[in-house]
């Protein structure tokens, strides 16, 4: 039997595999071919494809366009869904161990952040915020 999500991400804090698994879907309002390559590029970082013959993971949507060809279309996405796609690309910004998986996320994180009039996270901040608490995993809480 397979493992749904990479190696790489069950290595991480529980929050920050929470934090970026929530943003697998595409968002259910939106219909952006764009936005959509977004959300295929996440899974493709995160998830072992389960089954190539479906378009979960479509190998043609597969590059992710930069922060600047979708800022109209991010800018009109709900904050909730907006949000989600932010902190994934946080995490694998961080934590990816491909160099360029991980400079690819973190650049685009870091457009989206910018766009939204915040900024991006310092490293320590990231880690201080995605800490589990020791008792909460314990108690199966976190």
């Amino acid at each position: 039997m397979g493992v749904l999500i990479q190696d790489w991400l069950s290595n991480l804090s529980i929050k920050k595999q929470t934090v970026a698994i929530g943003a697998i879907r595409s968002p259910d309002t939106v219909f952006s071919l764009k936005l959509k390559q977004v959300t295929v590029w996440i899974r493709k970082h995160l998830l072992n494809n389960a089954d190539p013959m479906t378009g979960f993971m479509h190998a043609a949507l597969a590059e992710l366009p930069l922060f600047e060809q979708i800022d109209r279309e991010f800018e009109r996405l709900p904050l909730h869904a907006a949000h989600h796609i932010m902190l994934a690309m946080e995490v694998i910004g961080f934590d990816h161990p491909d160099p360029e998986i991980s400079l690819t996320a973190m650049r685009f994180y870091s457009d989206a952040v910018r766009a939204q009039h915040l900024n991006p996270e310092t490293r320590d901040q990231y880690e201080a915020r995605y800490k589990d608490n020791p008792l909460r995993v314990e108690m199966g809480l976190s």
